[in-house]
């Protein structure tokens, strides 16, 4: 055995080619797979690390914006609220939130610039920096570590410095960290914040992170962070309340602290995995009624848009883990599989010889797994040490794309190392043991009949009966061993799934994103309170004439009465299906648009909304507004990216207590440089180029994560391809060789080449296409949450062109086997047939 194994070994180092294609792409999978890993790992101690730190609320109530509330009424209904279910609240705090707009400096504009990658004399790239960005204020208790009991302020204790204090005093704030990354704000700086119109300097003291912008973008609607966009910032909420002008009292949300750590309803699934928290929400609903609070809506975690985000981003990525792990080393794997097949047969007559001197069928079997699961092993040994140093990277850079949750530590865990290598190393023996144990198998008598002479199946005779010789030629050599052409196959349609199968799933997201805006024909949104509208009306009659004007009333944080999910009903004052006659486009996919005055309100529901709670057209359902429920009809089902019910404003304004109140007021026209009310107070204005711009150049970055995949993919794809054509050529080196001696020309022999190679391109193109389209499927169908609904736009011209590129590669490969034939020794090559 040893000097079997020894004799493998050399073969292997002779073959250095086929080996070093399969180290490296073994040590590749490894390393990934340590990197997800890891990350996976390093993600689910960072989140509960960053939640125990901030104290995470529990549950969570608000009303829609512009409506406020008495602190004391607040705090009253929560303390009041009685043990339910085993629970209990410990805990409640009163916020102030407030948003508007803040005007960055040219300094600030900068180093946006530099932070969305614009690199210096970039003129067009600096000109996607607005001066604009959502500012969003938080008022919260001062306390004597910081800012806030439930939901507070973060900073890493060991760089306590470089964050700086976290108790603001009078003309002090604290501003996200994310703040100074992105518009280079520092400790010591004076930033200009508008407060209810009046401007206020206020000096930076320190940074922190806190909850509420896990994820780093100015609204749900916005999906992809972009820098320079949001302003956050921290105050006292004493002073916060005073330079409003608001009432001492004056909250506007409430935080629950519940003892211990209940669980809560996932928006991902139809049950309800925390009946006692829900059973505990509803009681506290029930106090928040006693104290007249009528229009706020109570939610849990799952309400929290960054939190539940990030939450069902790592829940997919643990699901496809373990998938992207097996496919990767099986398709290493094969590469070794198929090259060990084919030793096998060139080593028959050797077999053959042992087998007849008597060699057990143990050792023989041993002594061809061996080499395999040596060389595995020392890839995957070599895969995990470069997966640790690749999770640094990638660990930080994830973060660093997503949001504002500090990394503390990077964790590299001996458990994944050495279940990475179990898993490497059992799919390697799986796949080696095929071709290893034909080699036990076989007896002399069935290698002698062999070697007289093998006969090609009645498939290949009837298929090359009538094809020219060349071609004949060519199609019998490659489905002479039908195995291995279907091994290879296989294996570069699971490669392809790496290349057209994410870039069907990237193409299908970003369609759902340009789709969800280009549905918008706004050129402003003007968001404000509904109940302070006097200077948005009195700017709409003397400056805002040059626009077209459409109201709306946009209510968040609605949901079905025998649901907890949350939904936004959007009460438009217009419907249509091409944008003619309103600023949205509703995409009919089924039914038609409601019309307004029914006796009960017909109303369109989004193709996520109505596949995850079973609605269809015609069905009435109900929906809790705060305390207030209102029934609809459906009528129709729209291709939306948000989960949302669309009305009529005058149908439902009534019984919420709205009627004439509305919250958003769509601009269009104008003409080039038309203003919007940008300068009055409490007032945010979305303007719709730049929310297109910053969304190009975000989904930019956030692509490159896919882009890495397509590359492995195409990398693999190649790799295999590689292996299986080389393979194909030395082991025919004697028939070809024969072929010449015999008086074959080039050009034949190049069309002999070309056949082979175009038939194992086809049909590995046409295999990797159908796996790609069945992956992207069940890839998107995962994806798919009740936060993010997303249907695969099927572009047969992205499958056909990675199908091209897969051919052409595998037709490339015929000079190189051209080259190969001239210099070979055909006399050497051709004694095999002598011997």
């Amino acid at each position: 055995m040893r000097l079997q194994v020894k004799r493998l070994f050399r073969h292997y180092a002779r073959n250095g080619v086929v080996m070093g294609l399969f180290l490296m792409l073994l040590i590749m999978s490894t390393s990934v797979s340590v990197m997800m890993a890891e990350h996976l790992r390093t993600a689910d101690e960072v989140y509960a690390r960053y939640y125990e730190a901030t104290n995470l609320g529990d549950l969570f109530v608000e009303g829609p914006d512009g409506f406020t509330y008495d602190h004391e009424a607040l705090l009253s209904a929560c303390e009041g609220t009685p043990e339910t279910a085993g629970l209990s609240i410990g805990g409640c705090e009163t916020r102030l939130t407030l948003r508007g707009e803040y005007s960055l400096t040219e300094d600030q504009r900068e180093a946006v610039a530099l932070a969305r990658g614009c690199v210096d004399g970039d003129a067009a790239c600096a000109d996607t920096v607005g001066d604009q960005a959502v500012l969003v204020v938080h008022g919260m208790d001062l306390t004597e570590t910081g800012l806030g009991r439930i939901n507070r302020l973060f900073a890493l204790s060991d760089d306590a410095q470089a964050w700086g204090s976290q108790r603001p005093g009078a003309g002090e704030v604290v501003l996200d960290q994310q703040v100074r990354k992105e518009m280079g704000v520092d400790l010591g700086d004076t930033v200009t914040i508008e407060v209810n119109g009046t401007e206020h300097a206020f000096d930076v003291v320190g940074f922190a992170v806190q909850p509420d912008h896990a994820y780093w973008v100015s609204s749900p609607d916005v999906l992809v962070p972009t820098p320079g966009t949001l302003m956050v910032a921290y105050l006292d909420i004493e002073v916060l309340v005073g330079l409003s002008g608001m009432d001492e009292g004056t909250r506007n949300r409430l935080l629950v602290d519940v003892e211990g750590t209940p669980e809560w309803d996932l928006l991902d699934t139809p049950e309800v995995e925390g009946p006692d928290l829900q059973a505990l929400r509803e009681a506290l609903a029930t106090s928040l009624r006693e104290q007249n609070l009528s229009t706020v809506q109570v939610g849990d975690r799952s309400t929290q848009f960054g939190v539940e985000l990030l939450r069902q981003d790592l829940e997919g990525a643990k699901t496809s883990q373990p998938v992207m792990v097996g496919m990767l080393v099986s398709v290493s794997a094969l590469i070794l599989a198929v090259s060990l097949e084919r030793l096998v047969r060139r080593q028959r007559r050797e077999i053959a010889v042992l087998r007849s001197l008597g060699t057990p069928s143990g050792t023989l079997l041993m002594s061809y797994l061996l080499p395999p699961v040596v060389l595995g092993a020392v890839a995957a040994i070599v895969g995990i040490a470069i997966g640790t140093q690749l999770t640094e990277v990638f660990v930080r850079y994830y973060f660093g794309v997503i949001g504002s949750v500090p990394v503390v530590e990077v964790l590299h865990d001996p458990s994944v190392w050495v279940a990475t290598f179990v898993t490497v190393m059992v799919i390697v023996v799986l796949f080696t043991l095929w071709p290893a144990r034909s080699a036990v198998r076989l007896s002399p008598v069935e290698v002698d009949r062999r070697e007289a002479g093998e006969r090609p199946g009645p498939f290949v005779v009837w298929m090359s009966r009538s094809l020219p010789s060349s071609v004949a030629l060519g199609a019998r050599s490659i489905f002479r061993h039908p195995a291995r052409l279907t091994v290879t196959v296989v294996g570069l349609g699971m490669a392809m799934i790496l290349s057209s199968g994410f870039a069907l799933l990237v193409n299908s997201m970003e369609a759902s994103f340009v789709d969800a805006q280009q549905a918008d024909n706004w050129d402003y949104a003007v968001y404000h309170n509904p109940f302070d509208t006097a200077e948005v009306d009195a700017w709409l009659e003397v400056d805002g004439g040059v626009h077209a004007a459409e109201w709306a009333l946009s209510l968040p944080n609605v949901s079905p009465s025998d649901d907890t999910r949350a939904m936004t009903l959007e009460a438009r004052t217009a419907f249509s299906t091409d944008g003619s006659t309103s600023m949205h486009n509703s995409t009919l996919l089924d039914g038609r648009l409601p019309t307004a005055g029914a006796s009960i309100p017909e109303a369109l529901v989004d193709e996520g909304s109505a596949s995850m709670l079973g609605w269809s057209i015609g069905d009435e359902v109900s929906l809790d507004v705060g305390v207030t429920s209102i029934d609809v009809e459906l009528v129709g089902i729209v291709n939306e990216f948000q989960r949302s019910v669309w009305v009529h404003h005058v149908d439902v304004a009534p019984d919420l207590g709205m009627e004439d109140r509305y919250n958003v007021l769509y601009l269009k026209g104008g003409g080039e440089g038309a203003a919007s009310p940008t300068d009055i107070p409490g007032v945010q204005v979305i303007d719709q180029d730049e929310l297109r711009s910053s969304f190009a150049n975000a989904w930019e970055q956030q692509s490159e994560i896919m882009s890495v995949f397509i590359g492995v993919g195409l990398m693999i794809a190649a790799i295999i391809l590689l292996n299986t054509l080389v393979i194909n050529l030395t082991e025919h080196d004697a028939e070809y060789a024969t072929l010449r001696i015999l008086g074959a020309s080039a050009p034949r022999m190049a069309g002999i080449l070309t056949v082979e190679h175009a038939i194992i391109g086809t049909l590995s193109a046409i295999s990797g296409s159908v796996f790609s389209i069945l992956a992207a499927e069940g890839m998107m169908a995962a994806f798919s949450t009740w936060s993010f609904h997303f249907t695969l736009d099927l572009e047969y011209v992205t499958v056909v062109k990675y199908g091209l590129v897969l051919l052409a590669a595998a037709l490339l490969m015929t000079p190189v086997g051209l080259m190969r034939l001239r210099r070979m020794d055909l006399v050497e090559r051709s004694k095999s047939f002598g011997q």
